[in-house]
């Protein structure tokens, strides 16, 4: 992953926020071709 600027704060319900993460992470595994 490549980040560009400053980081941020991000704020709210802490199980909401893990579930998001872990969705956005389950879909780039999901739909990478692998060997990259």
């Amino acid at each position: 992953m490549r980040f560009e600027g400053r980081a941020c704060r991000v704020s709210g319900d802490p199980l909401m926020l893990r579930r998001a993460m872990s969705n956005l992470l389950s879909n780039a595994m999901r739909y990478t071709p692998k060997g990259e």
